[in-house]
Formats: structure tokens, C-alpha cells, sequence
């Protein structure tokens, strides 16, 4: 790679521009008027919006004899910028000062006493304690200290890691992807794959805020968030644990991000990098290696518009990404290599204005592409090449912060934005005789075919669909200062954000074939002449295969709106000059998070009240034994958030009837399945045939999840440069989201077992076959030892060292009992957990969860090398990590072989049970300057990725005795000598 800078100092900062464009197939959104009222937005906001509060600076000055000084006039001087922030001691000697992100050169000044100056640099959510002593001025004019600013909390007791501006530029990063740098934070629980894993189950529990506004993509589940360009992110803090009342709607992790911005010096950067599988090692299933190369192109420039005053930064970005997906099945007709070939755009810019040293501005705009013509997500030895879509994506976002600071003790901080997302996603097949083809004018997707081990056709039923969110929030900060008993900082505001949401989703518009008891027959592969043909497929010649059938029918639009409002009062409480207490108290009200204004006879009732009881009270404390320990810990109540997929499919459920036919034994079932036309959504109603979910629709009594938890451990700086930390944290989340795979069982308290699902006459629910649902039944506990070791950029080199020791231990969820001869205010039939126990695999069983690690620990490390060279790397460890085998099929008869563990002979496969191997991995940058001219220079580096070629991640799973994830040659041999995943 190839990167040319016009300077070497620090570049500046991104943003985006906005406006979704909603499909033909989704709900109309006005783009004249959204447009309109975006500008119209913008141009109120650029009067009276200033610069947010990224750090704090606070400390104690006093004189030679340790007397506090008021009055003393500190002044913070932003180097970059030549930004200026200031503040007065008060009658304790204490200063408090909110700043923005960068180095800083302070100075404190007192009329009778020499001035003293100082220098450091403040990280993104970071509160700074600099103490200072002051002399008189007889005695000496002026006083420099050349000590650092601390590298402890002295005052705080969040769990937090800042990946700062060095290893943000300099350490080598994936495809551009500076989120994966949050594996470097202490805490993390990632396994160097999926980098915001806060639980074993909900990937989503976890929050991104950039620049302070909030731009989490919540339409679903692994939903793509706005990208913003490695080169405009300046810096960013992974929070784990227990962060104040002022954030929330995470009980997972959050991510604060901080852009660059422009600087005094007009300068920019222009990069090329270029990846290619020439030295990449043989794919482990494939024993070949597979074609991919990878270009990316960056652009930024920023500068001043007026010295110390305002500035501009700008920035674009685009990347290409050819490479192939791979099938591995013992079916090697079907095992034909497919070209992907992903582009993404993204670009931005931000302004920046300082008012006098009391008030600033910055408004930031931001625009995200992304194409991706063959969208795998799935696995190559279980799935059809037909299971492969098309999937496009982009995002906008608008926002605004003005800061105003009210004298010696007042902050007030002003912010609104606008983030809109839409994500677009259909088969890469089209059908011309699709079932749909007459009634929606639908031909885009491949009939799903669900066997034990094997699938043809959609690898999602909801094709073709799109998904759009829009987002307009606004939120207030106030900070207020003040003595009594002590030093106070208490911070209180609001927030609202309006969300509308969006969709289409055509489910199941394409058809599932149940073919799940029964292997693929032996002439699979002549049955099925052409992957991307469903005309040539033989069907009806399935038939002795296939239990039932399954297809939607009705309105496969929808929207819906969320008035999300939240409230805080956050108090640090300096009671003493070594303790603080950190006390907060946060509320949350999410409504129609649960679909309430949904009705789906006899399950659900429209009108649902909403939870309005989710207080979150939070208190920790900081206790400095002396001026390089520090004791901290504390208790918190953290509720979360609902992503939109679950309002998604609880909407279909109530648009569309998914009619699900069982197979009669005709010849012609399967090209047939209604022996005649495919009806309509009158004559479903109408037919007496029982209508099924589709998909996993909310159910009554939903409540919002949320998590306990608590902490306690140490800081340590040890001498100027280096700093250790270590706590225990506790997670224990509850209400957590589970599916129950079929709602519509009755079991026998006798023996724990359901009824089959066959038996129609035991079925709870008139009117209903397969009803799947989502439940809020679910728990998990984590335990973690998470400790970090640190050393700051000194003599050239820096580094830090993470390494946690933890369990992480969850439930299924426990079948439920429903009775529709009883009614209830939320739906038309009680319903609720079994009173009894069941058979292990169909629910309620606690133990280790899927991706527990026991043993984790990651390396980085950057060093200043003379003649212009840089190496810097990272090395990653982590213990095998668990996966969930299953056995395949549906020997419970419940009407879903989803997570099934029983096997053929009565026994079951163990709940989580397969350990993976420990991954090593090892990334690797060295890079070198070359000035040219002036200030203008080119600087080159190669990075290696997995240096040692270690396998990559995989996983293997037990399905009736065949293997998952594993060459041909190698599954003949039985489960137990399969060879381990990495993890």
C-alpha cells in the first residue's frame, strides 16, 4: 500500500450526506419532501450548534504549603486547531474543563505566582486529572512541567479501553475495518471474527455512537451500520462495562467513535492499497488457494477556513473486492465455484467553528454505498448454490453539535442528527413460473427445499425484501458544578429519537418444501440439472421426501414508528480528595418495541401496553489509595433494545397468511400443492386450511431485556509511560429474546415430552399449524477477569497487553402452555412457561453457551524504527471456543428439526458440546517514509494478515452422522474424529 501526505500533521475529519431511497417493493417514502425537510434541518441547525464534549480535564491546584488556590485561570490550548478552552478554579482549588480530543498544551496562570505549563494529550471519553502546584512568583516567573498527564481513572469507575490515534492510523487493519481494532480493548469478548459479540446470543446488544449521535443500524439482526473511513476516524474508546446514566439502549458493549477534523495546516493524505491471493495459504476445505484480490482507495483534505477559528475536513473512500464462494458438498455437481465481486463507497466531510473559548460548533455529514452480487451468508457444504443473493445497502447521516459553556460551572451541549439506512436484499435466481408471479408479480428466487443436511433455494425466505430506517433525534446534556459536601459534576439531560421503519419483505412468497426427516436421495444431482433454473428441477420426484409445504400469501409491505424517549441525571461526586462515588439514575421508554399495535387472532391483541417502568439506577466508585493506585467498582441496571426484525415479522404475520399444506400422498404434490390455482388471501381465509408464522412473531407479556451488572479492580500507573489494570466483571442478563420454535405443542407432564405435532387434535391453538414466537424467558451470566497492561508512545516504541479469563454460561428457552379457552388483556389465549420439567433438548437447560472462551489474550505493538521505518502488529490468542452440534431431523415430531439434538438410537447430542481448537493469529504492518518536497511525503507499507497461515474459522456440527464444513474425503469418518474447528 501506498499512502502520499502533503503533511505530516495529523489529518482531519469525515461526513455523510443523506436520503433512503425506498424500493418500488417497500413503502413509499417521499424523497422530494424528505430531501426538503433535511436541508431545511441542516440550515436551522448551522446557527446554534457547536462542538461536543469528547474528554474532560479536571484537578486540584494548590500552593507551596498544599492550600487550595481559587481563581487560578486555566487555558487549554488544542494544538492542532489552535482551539482554545478555559476555565477558573473555584473556591476548593478544583478546575473542571470539557475539551475536545487531541494534544493539549495548558497553561495556569494566578496573579502573585509564576505560571505553569503543561502538556497532554486527552482521549475520546477519557476524564483527566492533572494536579498542579503553583509557586510564588518571586521565587521563579514561570514552571514547565514535562511530566504526562496520568494514565489512571482517578475519578471514574467505567469499564473502558481507547484505541487512540496511533493504533487507529499505524496498526494493520483488515479491509479497512477499524472496528476490528475494538479486539484490543480490555473486555472485549470477541474471538477476532466478530468483533461486537457482547453475549452468546444477541449480537446486537451493543451500541455505535459517532461523534455522540447514536448510529446503530437496528433493522435487524447483524444489520451493516454506517461505514465511515479508517482514514477520517480519529480515534475510538470500546466501553465493556457499567458506563454513566448519560448512555444506554445497550446491555451488551458500547463503541464511541471520535472523526477527524481539519487543522491550522492545509493537509491531506491519498492511499492505494492493493491485496491479492498470491501469497495467501490454501483454503483448508478446499486445499486450494481461492481467487481474491482486494483495492482500496482513500482521499482526505481538510485544513482551515479561519486560523484557530474554523476548519474543514473531507474525505472519500472506495474499495472493490473480488473473490469467490466455495461449495463443498458430496455433491459435486453442484460444487461450482461462484465470483463475488463487493463495492463499497463511503465519503464525507465535517466543519468545525470555535466561538470565542465559550462555544463551539461542528456539523458532520456522512454517505455509505455498498453492493455485494453474491451475498453468501451460508455454509458450502450444507447449502445449494441457489441459496446465494444479491444485497445492496446504503446509509446517510446528518448531524450537529453546539456547546456552550456557562461560566466557571456550567456546560450546556445541544445535539440533533438524522441517520437513514436501507438494505436491499433478493435471490440471485430468478424463476419464471414463481408461485407468486400472477398475484404479487414476483419472479426473483429459488423454492426452499429443507433437508436433513442439504438445502436448495433461498437461504432467506423473506426474498426479495428491503428494510429501511430513518432516524431524527435530538439531544440535551447540561453539566452543573458545585460544592457541598464535597466537589459535585452532575450532568443531567434528555433524548428522543422518532424512528420510522420500513419494509417488504415477500415471506415466505417463494415456497418450503419440509423435507427435513429424510437425507437427499442418491440421483440429487439429475433431479436438479441447473443451480439457477428452478424450472429444470424435478420436483414432484421429491415427493416421497417431503412432509408439508409452506407459502405466504397477502400484503408483504409494512411500517412502523418508534417515539423513543430517554431521560438522566448522572452525579460524580468528588466527596473527598481519594474518593468519588459515581451515582446515576437513567430512564428508558421504548414503545411498540414488541409490535404492541399489532394484532394476530388469537395470539396477540393490538393495543398492547408498553413497559414503562425501566429505570436503570447505576453507582460505583473510585478510590485513589494514593497518587498511582486506584480501587474501583460498583452495581448498575442496563436495559437494552428491540431490533426491528421482530416488529417485521410480527407485521407479515398480520398482512399475509402463510398457508402451510400438508402432503397428501398425490404425484403431483409438489408442483401442486393445493391440487389447483394458488389461492388468494380471501379464499385462504376462508379455506379452513391452518395458517403458520413464517417467522419468529412477538408474543404476548414481551418485556424490554436488560442486565445486571457489576465490577471491582485496580489501576495502577507504574512510573511515567506504563499502567496495569484488572477487574472482575459480572454480566447477568435477563429478559434475553429466544425463539420457540413451534408455540402451538401440547406436552405430557407425565413423561416431559410434546404430543406429535401431527396429532392436530392436541394442537393449543385453533386455526394455527407451525407458530413460532419470540419469548423474553432468556438468561445468561457472564464472569470475566479482565486485565490490561499498557505503555504509552515513549523512546519510540508503545504497546499494551490484554488478557481475560472468563465463562460465559446461558439457557434454552422452556417450552411454553397455552390455553385459547382463557382470555387475557394481551391476547385471546393464556399463555406462559410449563409448570414442569421437560426432556433436556426440547428446553429449559442451563449450562455453558455457545462461544464460551475460557482464555483470551491480544498483543499490539507499534515501533518508531530511524530512516523513516515503522513495524507494528498485533497478536491474537483465544481457547477453543464452544459451538452447538445438532443431530438433524425432527425425531420430537414438533413440527421443526431447527437445533434438534436427538439422535437415531435415543440418545442426545450434548448441549454445546463441541470445543473448537485455540486460534493463534498473527497481522503484521511495516511501512516506511520517503520525504519528497516541503512537507509532502510518501509513505509505503505491506501488511500480512494471519502471518502464520493458521486455519480459519469454521465450524462442524453433527447432522445425523454426516459432517458439515469438511472435505469429501474426510467425511466417512465418524463425529468423534472429525478434526476440531478453529474457534
Amino acid at each position: 500500500m501506498v499512502r502520499i501526505t502533503p503533511s505530516s500533521v495529523k489529518e482531519p475529519d469525515g461526513i455523510r450526506c443523506i436520503i433512503c431511497r425506498s424500493s418500488n417493493q417497500a413503502v413509499p417514502v417521499r424523497e422530494a419532501s424528505m430531501n426538503r425537510i433535511l436541508w431545511a434541518f441542516a440550515i436551522l441547525l448551522v446557527p446554534v450548534l457547536v462542538y461536543a464534549q469528547e474528554a474532560t480535564v479536571t484537578g486540584t491546584v494548590v500552593d507551596q504549603t498544599g492550600g487550595v488556590l481559587p481563581g487560578v485561570t486555566i487555558t487549554a490550548l488544542h494544538e492542532a486547531t489552535g482551539n482554545t478552552f478555559v476555565a477558573v478554579t473555584d473556591e476548593r482549588g478544583v478546575f473542571r474543563l470539557p475539551v475536545r480530543v487531541g494534544t493539549y498544551r495548558v497553561t495556569m496562570e494566578l496573579q502573585g505566582f509564576a505560571n505553569v505549563a503543561e502538556r497532554f494529550e486527552a482521549l475520546v471519553g477519557q476524564t483527566l486529572t492533572l494536579n498542579a502546584q503553583m509557586r510564588p512568583s518571586s521565587v521563579q516567573e514561570s514552571v514547565t512541567v514535562t511530566g504526562e498527564a496520568p494514565l489512571i481513572q482517578t475519578t471514574s469507575s467505567t469499564l473502558a479501553g481507547n484505541i487512540d490515534p496511533r493504533q487507529t492510523r499505524d496498526l494493520p487493519v483488515n479491509g479497512g475495518n477499524w472496528l476490528d481494532l475494538s479486539l484490543l480493548a480490555p473486555g472485549n469478548r470477541s474471538n477476532g471474527a466478530d468483533t461486537n459479540t457482547p453475549t452468546a446470543r444477541n449480537r446486537f446488544d451493543y451500541q455505535l455512537n459517532i461523534d455522540g449521535q447514536q448510529v446503530t443500524n437496528n433493522g435487524r439482526s447483524g444489520a451493516q451500520n454506517p461505514r465511515v473511513s479508517q482514514e477520517a476516524v480519529g480515534e475510538f474508546q470500546f466501553v465493556a462495562s457499567r458506563w454513566d446514566a448519560s448512555q444506554g439502549r445497550s446491555n451488551g458493549v458500547l463503541v464511541n467513535a471520535v472523526t477527524k477534523s481539519g487543522t491550522n495546516t492545509n493537509s491531506g493524505s491519498f492511499s492505494i492499497s492493493v491485496r491479492n491471493a498470491r501469497f495467501n495459504a490454501p483454503d483448508f476445505v478446499q486445499n486450494r488457494v481461492l481467487p481474491y484480490s482486494n483495492q482500496r482507495f482513500n482521499g482526505t483534505y481538510g485544513g482551515p477556513i479561519r486560523k484557530d477559528r474554523a476548519h474543514y475536513f473531507v474525505y472519500y473512500e472506495r474499495e472493490r473486492e473480488p473473490s469467490t464462494i466455495t461449495f463443498n458438498s458430496p455433491y459435486p455437481v453442484f460444487n461450482v465455484d461462484q465470483k463475488r465481486d463487493v463495492l463499497d463507497w463511503n465519503g464525507g466531510t465535517r466543519l468545525d467553528f470555535q466561538v470565542g473559548a465559550q462555544q463551539h460548533l461542528m456539523i458532520r455529514a456522512t454517505k455509505w454505498i455498498r453492493t455485494d452480487p453474491a451475498y453468501a451468508g451460508l455454509n458450502g457444504a450444507t447449502s445449494h448454490p441457489s441459496a446465494q443473493g444479491y444485497s445492496s445497502a446504503n446509509s446517510d447521516t446528518l448531524f450537529a453539535t453546539f456547546s456552550k459553556v456557562l461560566g466557571n460551572r456550567g456546560l450546556n451541549e445541544l445535539k440533533a442528527g438524522f441517520t437513514g439506512a436501507v438494505e436491499r436484499n433478493k435471490s440471485l435466481v430468478s424463476w419464471d413460473h414463481h408461485p407468486q408471479a400472477v398475484i404479487a408479480g414476483v419472479t426473483n428466487g429459488a423454492p426452499r427445499i429443507n433437508f436433513n443436511g442439504y438445502s436448495f433455494g433461498n437461504n432467506n425466505t423473506n426474498w426479495p425484501q428491503t428494510l429501511g430506517q430513518q432516524v431524527v433525534s435530538l439531544r440535551e446534556d447540561f453539566t452543573y458544578s458545585f460544592n457541598r459536601s464535597g466537589r459535585h459534576d452532575v450532568r443531567m439531560g434528555g433524548e428522543y429519537l422518532n424512528t420510522f421503519f420500513y419494509l417488504y419483505n415477500c415471506r415466505p412468497c417463494v415456497g418450503i418444501y419440509d423435507a427435513s426427516t429424510a437425507r437427499p436421495p442418491a440421483n440429487i444431482q439429475q433431479l436438479m440439472p441447473v443451480w439457477n433454473d428452478p424450472d429444470t428441477w424435478n420436483l414432484n420426484a421429491l415427493n416421497p421426501f417431503i412432509r408439508s409445504y409452506q407459502i405466504g400469501i397477502g400484503e408483504f409491505g409494512g411500517q412502523a414508528r418508534r417515539n423513543t424517549v430517554a431521560s438522566w441525571i448522572q452525579d460524580d461526586w468528588q466527596m473527598t480528595r481519594r474518593l468519588t462515588l459515581n451515582l446515576g439514575l437513567r430512564y428508558d421508554l421504548q414503545p411498540n418495541s414488541f409490535a404492541n399495535f399489532v394484532e394476530v387472532y388469537p395470539i396477540l391483541k393490538g393495543g398492547r401496553p408498553n413497559e414503562a417502568t425501566d429505570f436503570g439506577p447505576r453507582a460505583g466508585f473510585a478510590y485513589t489509595l494514593n497518587d498511582r493506585t486506584v480501587i474501583r467498582g460498583g452495581v448498575g441496571r442496563y436495559y437494552g433494545q428491540v431490533i426491528d426484525n421482530l416488529t417485521s415479522f410480527t407485521l407479515s404475520a398480520a398482512t399475509t397468511f402463510v398457508a402451510q399444506v400438508f402432503n397428501d400422498g398425490r404425484g403431483d404434490f409438489a408442483t401442486n400443492p393445493f391440487n389447483g390455482p394458488l389461492p388468494t388471501l380471501d379464499a385462504l381465509r376462508k379455506s379452513g386450511i391452518d395458517q403458520s408464522t413464517g417467522s419468529a412473531i412477538a408474543s404476548p407479556y414481551m418485556s424490554m431485556p436488560y442486565s445486571w451488572t457489576s465490577s471491582v479492580g485496580f489501576q495502577r500507573q507504574i512510573g511515567s509511560t506504563m499502567a496495569l489494570t484488572s477487574d472482575f466483571n459480572f454480566n447477568g442478563a435477563r429478559h434475553e429474546r429466544l425463539t420457540l420454535n413451534n408455540l402451538n405443542l401440547a406436552y405430557n407432564p407425565a413423561t416431559g415430552l410434546n404430543y406429535p405435532f401431527t396429532d392436530v387434535s392436541r394442537r393449543p391453538i385453533p386455526g394455527w399449524a407451525l407458530t413460532q414466537v419470540s419469548v423474553n424467558t432468556g438468561r445468561s451470566n457472564y464472569r470475566g477477569l479482565e486485565s490490561a497492561f499498557t505503555k504509552r508512545m515513549a523512546n519510540h516504541y508503545q504497546y499494551s497487553v490484554t488478557y481475560t479469563l472468563a465463562g460465559l454460561w446461558d439457557d434454552d428457552p422452556q417450552p411454553y402452555a397455552v390455553d385459547c379457552t382463557k382470555e387475557t388483556a394481551q391476547s385471546w389465549c393464556t399463555m406462559g412457561p410449563l409448570p414442569f420439567a421437560v426432556a433436556a433438548d426440547l428446553g429449559g437447560e442451563y449450562g455453558l453457551a455457545t462461544s464460551d472462551q475460557r482464555h483470551r489474550a491480544v498483543f499490539n505493538g507499534i515501533v518508531e524504527l530511524p530512516q523513516g521505518f515503522l513495524v507494528s502488529g498485533l497478536y491474537f490468542y483465544g481457547s477453543g471456543a464452544r459451538f452447538s452440534p445438532t443431530s438433524g431431523g425432527d425425531r420430537r415430531g414438533i413440527g421443526s428439526a431447527t437445533g434438534s439434538r436427538l439422535r437415531a438410537d435415543g440418545t442426545l447430542v450434548p448441549r454445546n458440546s463441541f470445543v473448537g481448537e485455540a486460534i493463534h493469529r498473527v497481522d503484521l504492518r511495516i511501512s516506511k517514509a520517503f520525504p519528497i518536497v516541503g512537507r509532502t511525503k510518501i509513505e509505503g507499507f505491506v501488511d500480512s494478515f494471519n502471518l502464520f497461515k493458521q486455519r480459519a474459522g469454521g465450524r462442524l456440527q453433527e447432522v445425523a452422522g454426516t459432517c458439515s464444513l469438511l472435505p469429501p474425503a474426510l467425511c466417512h469418518l465418524p463425529p468423534t474424529e472429525w478434526p476440531s474447528p478453529r474457534s
